[in-house]
């Protein structure tokens, strides 16, 4: 729960702040992709401890003899949606007229 707490706090610092800042229109907004990846994978992770409790701790162990499809799945499914939010993120702010 407290992983979850905290991608929270992460993703109103690094999606919600940034969105809404250009909203106001502020000279200046700032964000960072390797922290909303972050915030994305400790978010999902956590609704993964929520939801099957101790098992993501055996799905995602550092053992090459424990590759599975799942595994793989779960996996490219966290740095699809990461990498999706990261590029909605900075087309709305390029789209009012932010750049890197």
């Amino acid at each position: 729960m407290l992983l979850f707490i905290v991608s929270l706090g992460l993703g109103k610092w690094q999606i919600y702040n940034p969105l809404h800042a250009a909203e106001d229109q502020r000279s200046e907004v700032w964000f960072s992709g390797k922290l909303i990846g972050l915030t994305i994978i400790l978010g999902l992770y956590s609704i993964l401890f929520i939801v099957f409790g101790n098992r993501p701790n055996q799905w995602f162990k550092a053992d090459p003899g424990n590759v599975e499809w799942k595994n793989v799945v779960l996996i490219v499914i966290m740095v699809i949606i990461g990498l999706g939010v990261y590029l909605y993120v900075e087309r709305q702010l390029a789209a009012q007229g932010y750049h890197r």
